[in-house]
Parts: structure tokens; sequence; C-alpha cells
């Protein structure tokens, strides 16, 4: 019988009592007497994927289990990305710990580092496991590490999103997507790159005040979303340009998100905080080549970005 392992709860923060104690005998706050009595504890992190900053632990009662798509798994990734039970955890050490982790003939397949295993494949402590368009990292944690592991991770969130559109900052790329793009390289996985830009933007900051401006931008980027998977990043890439990468997808797929992400911000209506004003958008999109260099992927996208505008706006190109 499985059990489900619940991302860590984040406790109450320490009062002011416990953080300004003036008693002759010291006394332990609450993350004193955690670090006295604790020891590191492994864990797996997303670290990229719909449930960023989820953290799943190795109890000793429950040292293993499976990670899949049924919620009734010991590590459950509720994701279309994600087969049902998808690969088998095993962990070997509490205190200095591996982790085996043996895929069970996954749609995906299982990735360590970037590479799909085959068989019962070793982790090590800052590996990190690649389960469909999820990414965790298995870590130790110290116990106070531990206690604040939500909030920490929380924090690590709300650093990579930009503040007015909910999307992700331009720090993403160099964190993240450089990686991910040699990972796919790597295995021969495809990956697309769609450059969006708001046509004729200035006019509206410039016409209509950027408060409007502001308003169409949060309209664009979640009509962005609302046409792609959860898992798809999206980066707000300077001003009003939009990265968007589509992992896993080819060059046919990529066409047809970055028209349906065209004909959704065409639709788009602004009622009485700017009635009559249409809002349209310029895509360029590009594959990855085999030498898994982003900085070219994103450099062929802009040039495709520009021939949809130098065309005539309000269309796709790509190359």
């Amino acid at each position: 019988m499985t059990a489900s392992i619940a991302p860590i709860s984040v406790p109450a923060e320490l009062g002011p009592a416990a953080e300004m104690a003036t008693t002759e005998v010291p006394m332990l706050t609450d993350a004193h007497e955690i670090l006295v009595r604790g020891g590191p504890e492994p864990v797996l992190i997303v670290q990229e994927g719909p449930a960023l900053g989820t953290c799943f632990r190795f109890p000793p009662a429950l040292p293993g289990g499976v990670i899949g798509r049924l919620s009734n798994l010991e590590f459950p990734l509720r994701h279309d990305s994600v087969s049902r039970r998808h690969a088998r955890l095993e962990l070997l050490d509490q205190r200095s710990p591996q982790l085996i982790v043996e895929d069970l003939g996954s749609r995906n397949g299982t990735r360590v580092n970037g590479r799909r295993i085959e068989g019962r494949t070793l982790l090590d402590v800052e590996d990190v496991l690649g389960i469909g368009s999820f990414m965790l990292r298995f870590r130790l944690l110290d116990p106070l590490e531990n206690r604040w592991a939500g909030k920490l991770e929380d924090a690590l969130a709300a650093s990579r999103r930009d503040p007015l559109t909910g999307l992700l900052n331009r720090g993403y790329i160099a964190q993240r997507l450089e990686r991910s793009a040699r990972a796919h390289a790597e295995v021969g996985a495809p990956l697309g790159l769609l450059m969006v830009d708001i046509d004729h933007f200035k006019n509206v900051n410039d016409t209509l005040g950027h408060q409007v401006g502001d308003r169409v931008l949060v309209a664009v980027a979640k009509a962005i979303r609302k046409s792609l998977r959860d898992s798809d990043p999206v980066v707000r890439y300077g001003g009003e340009e939009i990265l968007v990468a589509l992992p896993g997808a080819e060059p046919g797929i990529v066409v047809r998100v970055a028209e349906r992400i065209r004909q959704n911000i065409e639709g788009l209506g602004f009622g009485v905080e700017a009635p009559g004003l249409q809002v349209t958008a310029s895509l360029g999109w590009s594959s990855l080549a085999d030498d898994g260099d982003l900085h070219k992927l994103i450099g062929r996208a802009d040039a495709a970005l520009y021939e949809a505008k130098t065309n005539g706006r309000n269309r796709v190109a790509g190359r």
C-alpha cells in the first residue's frame, strides 16, 4: 500500500518572544533546537517545472517509492509530461545518501544531469533528475534550511519573475534555459523557440498612456500563457518582447503554436479601459541545432521576428 508524500509544510515564523529572550540562562529558540537535535535530510526539490519549489522528503519509514502522475504514489507529479508510473526511487543511506533511480518504461524517459538513463542509475547529492517537464535536484538540507525550505523556494521562484506580467525574467535564460538547450542537444531532443513582439506598442504608450500599456502587456502575457502547456517557459525578454521555449516541439508544432499565440493576441479586447483598441503581434521562430547553442537559437528567432515585421507585422516567420 502506497502513501502520498506531501510537500514540506512551512511552519509559522518565530515569534518576538523567541527572538528577544533576555533571561540570564540562555534559552534555545525553535531554530536552535532543530540545529542541535537534527541532521541533514535528503530531499528532492523541483527547480524547473509547473510545481516549482515543491520539496519531497524521504522519511526513515519510507526511504523510496515511485514518482509519477498518479496521485496515490509516494512522489506525485501530476502533469501530462509525466507517465502514470514514471520511475522508481530508492534512497540508500539517510546520513551519506545516494539515490537509485530506475525508469519504469516511461513515455518520455528519465534523465540524470540531462542524459537519458537505462536501467538502475545512481544519483549523488546535487545531481539533477529529469522527469518529463520537471527538473528535480537531489539535495541535503541542513535542519534550519529544512525548516524554512518552503519560504526559501518561494523566494527563489519570486526572484525569477517579472513583477508586472508574472512571466519569468531574463535571469532564467542564463540560470536554466542555456543548460536545458545543451541537454536537449545532447540527447537529440527537439527544442523550439519563439520571439513575440507587440506591434506598434510605442504608439499605445504615447497615445493612451503607460497605464494602458501595462494593461496590454499583462493581457498579452496571459494570452501567450493560455496558448501553451503549463511547463513551457515564457520569459519577458525586454520591453514588449517575450521569449517562449517549447521543449520537445518539432518545427511543425512550433509553427502551429506560434499561429495560435498570434490569433489569441489579435482577439484581445480591452473594454472601457481602451475601447476600440486592437493589439497584434509579430512572431519569429527557430529550432535548436545540434550544437545546443541557445544564443544562436535566439539570434535566429530574432532574425525571423525582424522578417515578420518587415513583411507587414501580425504574422509568423521562421528559420
